[in-house]
This record gives C-alpha cells, sequence and structure tokens, in this order.
C-alpha cells in the first residue's frame, strides 16, 4: 500500500511506503493525552508492593487504573 499526500498550494508531494503508513497508523492510535491526578500515597505504596518499588509513578498509575477498572 502506497500512501499519497498532497497539500493544495504546496507543489511537492509526499509518498509513504507501507512501513510508514504502518507506523503513522500506530502514532495516531497510542496518542498521549498528559493528565493531572491526584492519587493517594497508600495506593502507590500499595501498587508499588503489587508490581516492585523499582516501578515510576507513570506504571504505578496504570497498575491503579488497571485495578481499579477490574472491580
Amino acid at each position: 500500500m502506497t500512501l499519497f499526500r498532497f497539500r493544495g498550494n504546496e507543489s511537492d508531494i509526499e509518498v509513504y511506503n507501507d512501513k510508514q503508513v504502518t507506523a503513522l497508523k500506530k502514532a495516531r492510535k497510542n496518542k498521549y493525552i498528559e493528565l493531572n491526578v491526584k492519587v493517594q500515597k497508600k495506593h502507590l505504596d500499595m501498587m508499588s508492593r503489587a508490581i516492585g518499588k523499582h516501578s515510576s509513578n507513570e506504571q504505578l498509575l496504570e497498575e491503579f487504573i488497571k485495578q481499579v477498572s477490574q472491580l
């Protein structure tokens, strides 16, 4: 699959190969949204014990959301 991209008033046409098209589709699906979240320290500590103390706050928050969504 080859994708051609042309915008009005531009003289160049961008051509994407299969690998680039797949990467672009994956990037669109994996967009990040930045949120400010307040979580009690006891919940982060609980998740830290569950998945490991070396985990970042982002990983701990993801695990917390997974656990809460399963309830």
